[in-house]
Formats: structure tokens, sequence, C-alpha cells
């Protein structure tokens, strides 16, 4: 039976890696003077970074709930009935 639990430190260095890396991707994007395409996809690439750090927050906060092995597409549902306030 393996087990599907991480030490907390772990997470909390990827969450912290995480906005660290969206950081520096947009001080990048400035120094560098990126325009066009280039610039939105790093624009894309740290926001998906920001919501990676916020999945694994998510997860870190739920992990006492038993919530396992859900997906994605589930896990966004759940975040936006939870804002909706349904239950």
């Amino acid at each position: 039976m393996l087990k599907d639990k991480k030490p907390l430190n772990k997470v909390i260095l990827k969450i912290v890696l995480f906005i660290l890396l969206a950081t520096l991707l947009v001080i990048n994007v400035k120094q560098q003077g990126y325009t066009g395409v280039v610039l939105y996809l790093n624009y894309a690439f740290a926001v998906a970074s920001v919501f990676m750090a916020l999945f694994e927050l998510f997860a870190c906060l739920t992990k006492k709930q038993e919530i396992k092995n859900i997906g994605i597409i589930y896990l966004m549902f759940y975040i936006l009935k939870r804002l909706d306030g349904r239950k």
C-alpha cells in the first residue's frame, strides 16, 4: 500500500518555488523588453505558476479531509462551488 503523503516542508517549498518562478518570469520580461507573443507566453507561464502554487496550497489545506486522487477538473469544479457558496 503506497502512501500518497508528502512532508509539509516539501509542499511549502513547492509553493514558494512556484511563486518565485512567476516572479522571475515577470522580472525577466521587464528586463529583456520582450514584445508580442513572447511577452504573452511569459505572462501566461507566470499565471500558470501562480495557479499551481494555489493548487498546492489548496491540496495542503484540504489534506485533512481525506480528499484523495482528485483530478484537476474535479478540483476546479470543487473550488468554483465553494466560491459560489454551495456545498
